[in-house]
């Protein structure tokens, strides 16, 4: 299975790719700062797409040591 990691996308062109992504069969790994957005649209993806193996991680990309956290955390739950 692909994985395709999308940042930013709870909004726009994001959103509209982690859609067709999953829709094509990707598992999505999802990444924004706002927890009930990004919950959110994983719910939806998962409500429109059967099957879809989608992932949310709030996280804020300026700030490198929580990008470092969720890299560990991403790898940890995708092996």
């Amino acid at each position: 299975m692909k994985t395709a990691v999308i940042t930013g996308g709870t909004a726009g062109i994001g959103r509209v790719t982690a859609i067709a992504l999953a829709r094509t069969g990707y598992r999505l790994i999802l990444m924004a700062r706002d927890p009930e957005k990004g919950e959110a649209l994983a719910e939806r993806i998962r409500h429109e797409v059967a099957g879809a193996d989608v992932h949310f991680y709030a996280v804020d990309l300026s700030d490198f040591d929580a990008v470092r956290r969720v890299a560990v955390d991403i790898r940890s739950h995708t092996r």
